[in-house]
């Protein structure tokens, strides 16, 4: 039986703030395979770390990124104390010392994120997952070396299809609809398996016991 690698879910965020710079220092202390996180482009063409569009749920502010620059944003604290970090700030935390799965939320961030990973030379040290097929297909088409993870919800083996025809390497299910089968399809067609978000021990040991490749968790103590 494998043994699935631990990606922490927008860093230890059972720890720590989601996506902060706290979180990420958790997750290497608990020694994570690897670490998530979530990003958006600013007004300012800046990459930064973060999962929704608005700042209002995890920040003291309020506002849409889009329409913000990055001097604002850094103006805002993440509980009273830290500041939303820059993809590059991780990069400069983690470098050398875990991989990172960046999840993108828009297309446009897409060409500043891989000149971000290729001044960094990261490209074989980095998955970049997201929802959307077409950043997914743009990334592979800029630079293969790249691993790229397909998420999605639904039940679904249309997923291992589209993944086979935009040269996917992994997709990401959500724990709920994993089963034997989906991942044996995968893995017969090349296609390696990450599933989120497991939230439980009991959870973990299932998803390993039917073969997935990844656990993505807010814990990584849960399967470590």
């Amino acid at each position: 039986m494998n043994k699935p690698l631990v990606i922490a879910h927008r860093g230890a965020s059972f720890y720590e703030p989601e996506n902060s710079i706290s979180a990420v220092k958790k997750a290497l202390e608990l020694r994570s395979d690897m670490i998530e996180v979530d990003v958006r482009i600013t007004k300012d063409n800046e990459i930064i770390v973060i999962h929704d569009a608005i700042v209002d749920r995890t920040t003291d502010g309020t506002g849409y990124i889009k329409y913000m620059e990055l001097r604002d944003i850094k103006k805002l604290r993440i509980n009273k104390k830290e500041k939303i970090p820059t993809l590059q700030e991780i990069i400069d935390l983690i470098k050398g010392k875990c991989k990172l799965n960046i999840e993108i939320k828009e297309y446009k961030a897409v060409d500043k994120i891989l000149k971000i990973i290729k001044d960094n030379n990261i490209n074989d040290e980095v998955l970049i997952s997201s929802f959307n097929e077409k950043i997914l297909k743009h990334i592979k088409e800029k630079d293969s070396r790249i691993k790229t993870g397909y998420l999605f919800r639904r039940p679904t083996p249309f997923y291992i299809n589209i993944a086979k025809r935009s040269k996917i390497d992994y997709i990401h299910p959500y724990y709920p609809v994993i089963t034997k089968r989906l991942i044996n399809r995968a893995h017969k067609n090349g296609i390696k398996v990450n599933v989120w978000t497991i939230k439980n021990r009991e959870s973990a040991l299932k998803a390993k016991e039917i073969g997935v490749d990844g656990l993505i968790t807010n814990d990584p103590l849960l399967y470590k």
